[in-house]
């Protein structure tokens, strides 16, 4: 099986579903960064996966993690 594509945030937010993590973590990295939705859903799951790990620290309290 190959893809000729990456996988983006519209697709991986597709799988989740609308109000899945993926969706949240979107909406959030959209509303901190100014940036409108449809251009955080074209980034690829990498970058978007590294945008999540570099806000993760900050919102470790906030996710309940159960890392407390």
């Amino acid at each position: 099986l190959a893809f000729k594509t990456d996988l983006t945030v519209r697709d991986m937010r597709r799988l989740d579903g609308q109000q899945g993590a993926i969706a949240s973590g979107a909406t959030l990295l959209s509303l901190l960064s100014g940036e409108p939705i449809e251009l955080i859903d074209a980034l690829s799951a990498a970058d978007f996966l590294k945008a999540q790990e570099m806000l993760a620290p900050f919102l470790k309290d906030t996710l309940g993690t159960g890392g407390n």
